[in-house]
């Protein structure tokens, strides 16, 4: 890979770290679907499906902002992450989220490797 400006590295890093925080946070709201029945279900996945969007939503931003396919391959899982949460399978999709907490994690090293380099961080 090419080597990394400041500016690229800042913002690689800002919005790898900015994904991470949210795929946590949707892991402990898928966690949190266990053991729901009926309509408190019913309502718990709707608005797990809202806050879904609006991860998917961040994700686009930070692939758009750093033009890196990781990015796009977050969105991939986070859309099969959607349809096994409806279909009930709730620990295939926490597992999906942390296949893409790694990578969103991968994505980022490079960028704190230089802001490490730089003494930023």
């Amino acid at each position: 890979m090419a080597e990394m400006g400041m500016r690229e590295a800042i913002t690689l890093f800002q919005f790898s770290e900015r994904v991470k925080s949210f795929l946590i946070i949707t892991s402990k709201m898928l966690d949190g679907l266990l053991g729901l029945e009926g309509d408190e279900l019913k309502g718990a996945r709707s608005m797990f499906e809202r806050f879904l969007g609006a991860v998917m939503t961040e994700v686009r931003l930070a692939q758009n902002a750093t033009r890196r396919q990781e990015f796009g391959d977050v969105n991939a899982m986070l859309s099969e992450v959607s349809s096994l949460a409806r279909s009930g399978l709730i620990d295939e999709a926490v597992r999906k989220v942390a296949e893409a907490i790694s990578l969103a994690t991968t994505c980022g090293s490079q960028a704190l490797a230089k802001l490490r380099e730089e003494g930023l961080i």
